[in-house]
């Protein structure tokens, strides 16, 4: 009779390296990295039967954390249902930690029960992929092992961090002694010393001189993690040097001087005149995505003379097909070092213009959303008013992210799945982060978003803190302001879909509380007691007429586009 190779230890490796969460799904080809992980008091396990579902939770709590999560499933095809999420968090560089359990290698193609190519079945979208066949207890084996898991782990958090996939070729017997437990003293730790790459004088000294050089400058900061030492930092050195600032909605970033909040607006203008003068000629951008896709066509048509982008690792991402000089530097060195540097305050016309451009789409927004107090975003921009300024907020795409770059976050953290853009873990990932958060964690999604990930509930960790509020339009209602997919006469069947679903049913399965307003703002009571701390979660359903909101965005371009006098005496010079 075969014995049970002892795989207890592996868990240890993990919560040495400070791991503290652990996101296991059901199986028994499983079993030795599940009962390692729970048997392991220094992990918090969390079962979750959906694959997907549980990959986006992950997900939300490594979000949450800037910490690696570990991320458990069998054999065969549940493995792939990790992918959306573990491709999400390679574009996001969230660190995953993805153990899968696997056949004996020789079983592979033999028809055998659960048995699919699963080595490197990540590829390309995972930083890097391992393959360990658990054979014996020999010494040897247990080295390479604890060598392999400790090289995944730290490179889960390097600085160019992501997802890590570690397959495992398991062996019957999977299940050891009742209540056998791993032994810390026999695994081994590597550690890493973290140092951000150091850029020496002389190419500071270049860096500085283009600062100098160029008058009209601008910093872009696409989306990011919170980090409160960038923050401070950058901060400083654009309230010193009176520099243009544009933050994406997901940057995570808090200023208070020369933010310019509209500019998805400002650059949405068809006056050439207007859009040559707002060029910068240096534009420096830290971050990734970037909501606005009237920004990166800006840029894109726009092109400054110079463009400096700040980040570590050396891999070139030129979003705006414009990067001249990369910086391998982690954000916060970088800002941290200029502003101990000369001053390089840019254009103060350069910088009128932009604000003056900021105040008049300010007003115009505002004129338009009080004459559309019913439409999708008059609703909307009364609701947020009431989220807590202290809470974290989680869009979810399409329709909804949208929204909410146009009009600003009310809260300090903000998340989206904006690596791949895509719909299917926005409820999931919301989860995670309530999971580990004590703040209230608020999610705006539409219908076809919240169904399409209706099993996030289908465990028993739907945070008390977690508040949902739909837009259900009756389908994918942003199919209707595509140029291109409105023209066609298959647009509401075969685009847009129908949906005729509420969130009624699915709150009362999962004891949610719920309530449910057609084409109204729930009143100020109502929003109070909403977003105050409760023993459930909740849900706000705002059901609108989708026609109503048909060519939204067209009437708000045309209605901000017209001139605004009663900002025309602002200083351009």
């Amino acid at each position: 009779m075969p014995k049970f190779i002892n795989t207890l230890n592996i868990s240890e490796v993990f919560s040495a390296h400070k791991v503290e969460y652990a996101i296991i799904c059901s199986g028994s080809r499983s079993a030795p990295l599940t009962l390692s992980f729970v048997r392991n008091t220094k992990i918090k396990p969390i079962f979750i039967f959906d694959e997907r579902s549980a990959a986006f939770i992950a997900l939300g709590i490594a979000q949450r954390l800037n910490k690696p999560v570990v991320l458990i499933c069998t054999s065969g095809t549940a493995a792939l249902n990790f992918a959306p999420a573990v491709t999400e968090a390679f574009y996001q560089q969230i660190p995953l930690l993805v153990l899968t359990a696997d056949r004996p290698k020789e079983w592979i193609g033999q028809r055998d029960g659960q048995a699919i190519k699963q080595e490197q079945i990540f590829e390309p979208n995972i930083i890097k992929s391992y393959s360990i066949q658990i054979a014996d207890n020999h010494d040897d084996n247990n080295w390479y092992l604890n060598r392999i898991l400790n090289e995944a782990i730290l490179k889960s958090t390097s600085s160019e961090s992501g997802p890590i996939h570690i397959n495992f070729g398991f062996r019957e017997p999977f299940y050891p002694e009742k209540n056998q437990i791993g032994n810390p003293e026999k695994v081994q730790i590597i550690k890493r010393f973290d140092t951000h790459k150091s850029i020496n004088k002389n190419i500071w000294d270049d860096f500085v001189s283009l600062l100098i050089q160029y008058p009209k400058k601008l910093i872009v900061v696409g989306q990011m993690l919170p980090n409160n030492e960038f923050n401070t930092a950058l901060n400083s050195f654009v309230n010193d040097n009176k520099l243009p600032i544009i933050a994406d909605i997901n940057s995570n970033f808090q200023f208070i001087d020369n933010a310019i909040n509209y500019s998805d607006l400002i650059v949405s203008s068809e006056n050439e005149n207007l859009l040559s003068e707002l060029k910068p000629d240096l534009l420096i951008t830290f971050g990734r995505e970037l909501v606005s896709k009237n920004l990166k066509k800006f840029l894109r048509n726009y092109k400054p003379v110079c463009h400096i982008h700040v980040q570590e690792g050396d891999e070139i991402i030129d979003t705006f097909q414009t990067i001249t000089h990369l910086a391998p530097v982690s954000p916060e060195s970088f800002v941290n070092e200029l502003v101990n540097r000369v001053n390089i305050a840019s254009s103060k016309k350069y910088l009128e213009l932009w604000k003056q451009k900021n105040s008049e789409q300010k007003l115009l927004l505002e004129e338009f959303i009080e004459q559309n107090k019913n439409s999708e975003l008059g609703i909307l921009h009364s609701i947020i008013q009431y989220i807590p300024e202290d809470s974290v907020l989680h869009t979810a795409n399409s329709l909804s992210v949208r929204y909410l770059n146009l009009i600003s976050s009310p809260t300090t953290i903000n998340y989206c799945n904006r690596g791949t853009s895509g719909i299917d873990g926005c409820t999931s990932t919301a989860i995670g982060s309530a999971i580990v958060s004590d703040e209230i964690v608020t999610l705006i999604t539409g219908d076809v978003a919240f169904f399409y990930d209706s099993n996030a509930f289908w465990n028993d960790f739907v945070p008390k803190n977690l508040r949902i509020i739909i837009i259900n339009n009756n389908g994918g209602a942003i199919f209707r302001s595509v140029v291109g997919a409105k023209q066609q006469p298959e647009l509401e069947t075969y685009f847009v879909g129908k949906n005729k679903r509420t969130a009624q049913l699915i709150a009362k399965e999962f004891d949610i509380d719920y309530q449910n307003y057609s084409n109204q703002i729930p009143d100020n009571e109502e929003l109070l007691v909403f977003f105050s701390k409760s023993k459930k979660a909740k849900i706000m359903e705002i059901q609108t007429e989708n026609i109503q909101n048909q060519d939204f965005f067209v009437k708000l371009k045309e209605y901000v586009g017209k001139p605004n006098p009663s900002t025309s005496s602002i200083a351009t010079n």
